[in-house]
């Protein structure tokens, strides 16, 4: 596995750790600010080179991880991206209400893996996410 990885996650301490666990699937690029991710997204598709997996923090200062979800399928479909090469979205949240309401807050995600988790929930949600089994 190579994939392209982008992580969108404030707390440097935390991006570092789903860094460590994450770099098995391939390379990981690691965005503090969703409207540098939201940049460096629109660049990659822009050269050819998408990512394959988005990883979000729900709870991001300057723009929310759903408004960035929103704007990055935005960005796909204003460049005509079909649905099979979309990039596969990953919420990441410690909202606990329950799923239901963050799926319904969050549209166009293809996973949510709630904080605290284990490095192996955290594998087995990209596997799920990527369709790798």
């Amino acid at each position: 596995m190579d994939f392209k990885i982008l992580l969108v996650v404030e707390d440097l301490g935390i991006a570092h750790y789903l860094e460590s666990v994450m770099r098995q699937f391939g390379h990981v690029e690691i965005y503090t600010d969703s409207p540098d991710a939201l940049e460096a997204f629109e660049q990659a598709l822009a050269d050819a080179e998408p990512y394959d997996l988005v990883a979000v923090d729900l709870f991001m200062p300057k723009l929310d991880g759903a408004a960035c979800v929103q704007k990055m399928r935005k960005i796909e479909h204003r460049r005509k991206v079909p649905e099979i090469y979309a990039a596969r979205i990953l919420m990441i949240s410690i909202v606990h209400d329950g799923l239901d309401g963050l799926e319904a807050e969050v549209d166009g995600c293809n996973g949510y893996l709630f904080r605290p988790f284990a490095p192996a929930d955290l594998v087995s949600q990209i596997r799920n996410v990527v369709v790798l089994d």
